[in-house]
Formats: structure tokens, C-alpha cells, sequence
């Protein structure tokens, strides 16, 4: 964290705030406003964007999609919940102006729990279908809070055409992903010109190739975190760096859980030029 030494900084995974404050402690994030932890029943690990400028305002988005699953042996609905808000925050970037930054932690794909398919304590799946069924209700969760990601871009561009957007956090997929498709938009897909300045760009594209990860996964380096903007920071984008020298597989080397002080993630750094003396 302190190595990236970022005017506004998102974190993913904050279990509670007394540890965060603790981790910041001695830093220049100490001084930093902050957006606040959510304190619903629930919600377990969560997103907190941290600025050097202030912030303007801060709204958390819930679930509001409603999604449910019917077992095909069970003909049982079963409703399907996340618990990781979007976290929207609003700051004004000195020479930029106002900018949505929406930090968002998407499902990971370790299969979901499956209504009445019992696992055994050490968490073996009973058949493989089963556990296929797992995997199939993560997914569904990656895409729907990426819709309502999309969904709540699509309200900031309807209120200003041209809103300064950055979406970023660990999506848990790569670029060419169904929930990234949907976080991105697609306006050639939806056969509608008039929605080309309403999708969003990542800014990992700018880094060579070779360096284009943030997690190495059973041995395989793979991009799951990004930041994607709208095209009115494009002006402003000046580059893009992945933090991954020190990266280790976490686990190749604990395949069972066990923990470690370094982070298995990479963090993802933006640089925007503004005019001189802005800062």
C-alpha cells in the first residue's frame, strides 16, 4: 500500500475496522478520508475506498437484483444472495473534477453452497454434478452484481453524458468474461451507435502483455483485478503499472487454507495527468 503511494485508493477484503485502522497506522492513508464500513447483517468482507482529496459522497449499493435457482432433483427455488456492496464514491480529482469511483468485489468461482446437497466436514462434494451446481451459482452471482455494476453506470451517464467513471477491485475473472463484458458494455453488441461513449475502457491493455496479472493460480499468472474507465478520464490517462514482482501461488504452497502476511494479490495502479498545479 505504501508503495503505491495513491491520491485514492480502493481495498477489498476489510474484515473489520479496527484492524484497518491499525493497518494504516503510520502511513499518509491515516489522514485520508475514507468510506465507511457497512454494518448490515450479512455482509462479511467488504470494500473501502480511501482519498487524499476528501469525498464528496458515499452511497453502498445492496443486492437489489432478485435471482433464484431451482435444484433439478428437488424442483425447490432457491434464492440466490451476495453480500458485497458496491461501494460508490464520489471525489473531486484537482484538475479532472468530480469522479464516481465504484469499487466492487465480484463472487469468486469456489463453488457456492447448494440447497440440499450435503457436504461432508472436510467439504467434499458428494458427485460432481453437484459440485458443477456449486460453481454454476457463483457464476450467477459474478453476473448479476456485475449488472447491477453496469446498471448503476448506466444511472451516472444518464444524470451527465459525459461522467468521469472508474470501476475497479477484484472482479474474479479475466477481461474476456461474461461479468466483464457486462461491466464494460458493448454498444456494438446492442446495434446502437448513439451508446459508443458509455462503455468502459481498462486500463491494464496500456501494460505489456507478460505483466498483464494480478494473481498466479496454481501456477498460472491470470488478471482477475482491473480498473475500467469512461472514455471522459481517457483524456486525462497517462498509464497503467501491476505491482506483481512479489507475487507467490498461495496455493501451490497451502493448498488447504493456511495464511500468509503478503497478499496473493497484485495491486493495479492508474496514473492520470492533470495541469500543472493541480495537485
Amino acid at each position: 500500500m505504501v508503495r503505491t503511494h495513491a491520491d485514492v485508493l480502493a481495498v477489498q477484503e476489510v474484515m473489520d475496522n479496527g484492524d484497518f485502522k491499525a493497518l494504516i497506522e503510520g502511513t499518509e492513508y491515516a489522514s485520508f478520508a475514507r468510506s465507511p464500513i457497512d454494518r448490515s447483517p450479512g455482509i462479511e468482507r467488504q470494500q473501502v475506498i480511501l482519498s487524499r482529496f476528501g469525498i464528496r459522497k458515499v452511497h453502498l449499493h445492496r443486492q437489489e437484483t432478485k435471482v433464484s435457482w431451482v435444484h433439478a432433483n428437488r424442483g425447490v427455488a432457491q434464492a440466490v444472495h451476495w453480500n458485497r456492496p458496491i461501494v460508490e464514491a464520489t471525489v473531486d480529482l484537482p484538475g479532472i473534477g468530480p469522479t464516481a469511483f465504484l469499487a466492487l468485489h465480484l463472487k469468486s468461482k469456489r463453488p457456492s453452497e447448494v440447497h440440499h446437497v450435503g457436504r461432508s466436514p472436510s467439504g467434499v462434494w458428494p458427485s460432481l454434478a453437484s459440485h458443477a451446481e456449486g460453481s454454476v451459482l457463483s457464476a450467477l452471482k459474478r453476473i448479476g452484481q456485475a449488472l447491477e455494476v453496469r446498471r448503476r453506470v448506466d444511472g451516472i451517464f444518464a444524470a451527465h453524458r459525459s461522467a468521469r467513471i472508474v470501476v475497479l477491485g477484484d472482479f474474479n475473472d479475466s477481461l474476456d468474461s461474461v461479468p466483464l463484458d457486462i461491466i464494460r458494455g458493448d454498444y456494438v453488441g446492442a446495434r446502437n451507435p448513439a451508446l459508443w461513449d458509455q462503455e468502459l475502457y481498462p486500463v491494464e491493455l496500456s501494460v505489456p502483455k507478460e505483466k498483464q496479472y494480478t494473481l498466479i493460480h496454481s501456477g498460472t499468472p491470470v488478471m482477475i483485478d482491473h480498473i475500467l474507465i469512461s472514455r471522459a478520464l481517457l483524456e486525462h490517462f497517462h498509464s497503467a503499472t501491476i505491482l506483481n514482482e512479489t507475487l507467490r501461488d498461495h496455493l501451490a504452497i497451502a493448498p488447504y487454507g493456511a495464511y500468509f502476511p503478503d497478499s496473493d494479490h497484485a495491486p493495479v495502479i492508474m496514473d492520470l495527468a492533470v495541469p500543472d498545479g493541480a495537485r
